[in-house]
């Protein structure tokens, strides 16, 4: 059996899942891998500013805002966030307004 130090084979998985069509995001190399999230991130961040990955697509996060960079092996342009309209916006503010107002009337607090 041949020797293969842990940090190649890692290496290789995150080679292979920003090589992918849809590109990757740190949380999910980082679950591929076994790594820490914030190692992939220095890993990741490292390669952006050399211009080895970039930013192919955003992904929304629990709060429902474009966060979350996608990013993909090669030096293209990196894709512009997309902006919320007002309307967007708005709508999630109304709901989190009547979610406040339900949990008042239910748990008997005030607003």
């Amino acid at each position: 059996m041949r020797l293969v130090k842990i940090n190649a084979v890692l290496f290789a998985k995150m080679m292979k899942m920003l090589t992918a069509e849809d590109g990757a995001t740190w949380t999910q190399i980082a679950n591929a891998t076994g790594l820490h999230r914030n190692t992939v991130g220095n890993y990741v961040r490292e390669m952006y500013k050399q211009r080895v990955v970039y930013v192919c697509g955003w992904e929304r996060d629990g709060r429902a805002s474009y966060s979350i960079r996608v990013f993909k092996l090669g030096s293209e342009r990196d894709v512009k966030r997309p902006v919320q309209t007002r309307a967007e916006i708005a709508r999630r503010y109304k709901t989190k307004l009547k979610l406040k107002e339900q949990n008042a009337f239910l748990y008997g607090r005030a607003a």
